[in-house]
């Protein structure tokens, strides 16, 4: 439909392009928590959210700024072992492990690595997305973690729980009560607004070459926003159905 429409591409693509990022109100809280996060070297940060709400798309955009100078550890698999979890950050981010490598041998391993990081003046970031389905044992094990330090107390790694409400009521419980008072920085990332959702919808159009008054007059921006809430998630599916639906109808 973008011929149709006299657009260069899809403006409702799925992923994390930062080129369609909107700077809506919560993403800009949401980015501004983080940046706090990594400039001050906090050693937890969460970031909330129901699904669809652009939590990591929020993250990828606060560490985009950093460049060169982050090194990041993407972890999504919450099915694991603690002990594979821990193999699975040593590998995530670039340490070589032996075979039959021990847990404290890994965590050797990682501390070194962290360490020569830290030297270089970069910034050590373990992202767990989707953290709400970390069972409490890897949780704790993650809270180890962030036990790993320079001889003059810095964090040798900063860890950046992402996930769903569920995540908040988890970490509720008595027995991560360590792991919570250790969050020092929180931001829950709500829904656009109805005028939000508009102006996201016009800004993909715009960002794509469109006519974006023209093609989504203010009617069809306030119907997406009844169907989807302002989940951004949301929004690229019934926008994008809108426009293929308009396409076939030669409307």
């Amino acid at each position: 439909y973008e011929p149709h429409f006299g657009l260069r591409e899809n403006p409702f693509p799925g992923g994390h392009q930062l080129r369609f990022l909107y700077p809506s109100r919560e993403h800009q809280e949401a980015r501004a928590h983080l940046r706090y996060g990594i400039e001050n070297r906090e050693p937890f940060v969460l970031i909330t959210g129901e699904v669809g709400t652009g939590k990591t798309t929020a993250l990828y955009d606060a560490l985009a700024e950093w460049g060169a100078q982050v090194s990041v550890a993407l972890i999504t698999n919450s099915a694991l072992t603690r002990q594979e979890l821990l193999e699975e950050i040593c590998l995530r981010f670039g340490v070589v492990l032996p075979n039959d490598s021990s847990k404290p041998k890994m965590l050797a391993l990682l501390e070194r690595h962290l360490t020569s990081v830290r030297a270089r003046g970069e910034y050590a970031v373990l992202l767990l997305d989707e953290a709400q389905n970390l069972e409490p044992g890897l949780l704790e094990e993650i809270r180890l973690l962030s036990n790993l330090e320079t001889p003059t107390g810095e964090k040798l790694v900063q860890i950046f729980l992402i996930g769903q409400p569920e995540l908040e009521a988890k970490l509720a419980r008595p027995d991560l009560r360590q792991l919570r008072q250790r969050i020092t920085v929180h931001y829950r990332l709500n829904p656009l607004s109805p005028e939000e959702t508009a102006g996201y919808i016009h800004h993909r159009l715009s960002v794509a070459g469109g006519n974006a008054w023209s093609t989504f007059p203010p009617d069809a921006c306030m119907e997406v926003y009844r169907l989807t809430h302002g989940i951004p998630r949301e929004i690229n599916t019934v926008a994008s159905g809108a426009l293929l639906a308009a396409y076939a109808e030669g409307a």
